[in-house]
């Protein structure tokens, strides 16, 4: 029995060596896929990460590019913007200037109006030579006398009394009486 128990053992365990020796060629030959695999994916990762970095570089390059175009076309717009300010703060003071001039020249052009209206009436009354106010001044004495409140008639405008052979003396009895009246 010894013999048979043995060829028994024997027997199983060259079974048992045959099972794993199956499953040692098994593993070994998902090993050699395992490993071919992974060479295939190295060697596919390389060359596609060698791709995806050249590509990554070129766009960085080119959005580099498109920066410096940009700021170098926004530092001109700025450059432009600043030259407009200026343009518009020159003309605004020119505006303003002519505007103020503009005022002056109108309030000269209202006086010559005025002065023009005061001659031409001065022409119907001859006190209104004198200023607007003195017709209406003189009526007032003249009231103020009849009522008595002067011992004699004042006389005035002076002016009014003197009366020229030649109009050519005008100015000059004018300036005359000017300059006496303001010593006086």
């Amino acid at each position: 029995m010894a013999v048979s128990a043995k060829k028994q053992t024997a027997k199983s365990a060259a079974d048992a060596l045959r099972r794993i020796q199956s499953e040692l060629r098994g593993i070994v030959t998902d090993r050699g896929q395992v490993v071919s695999r992974i060479d295939e994916i190295r060697t596919s990762s390389q060359v596609d990460y060698g791709a995806v970095r050249r590509e990554r570089e070129q766009k960085i390059a080119q959005l580099e590019n498109q920066l410096k175009e940009q700021t170098t076309h926004c530092r001109t717009l700025e450059f432009s913007a600043a030259q407009f300010r200026l343009a518009v703060s020159t003309q605004q003071e020119v505006v303003t200037e002519l505007k103020a001039e503009e005022r002056e020249i109108q309030r000269k052009h209202e006086t010559a109006d005025r002065k023009l209206r005061e001659l031409a009436s001065s022409r119907s009354n001859n006190l209104r030579r004198f200023a607007n106010w003195m017709p209406t001044l003189v009526r007032r004495i003249e009231e103020a006398h009849r009522n008595g409140r002067f011992h004699a008639k004042p006389r005035g405008p002076i002016g009014a009394n003197i009366r020229l052979r030649e109009s050519r003396w005008a100015l000059a009895v004018e300036k005359c009486l000017g300059i006496h009246c303001m010593n006086l």
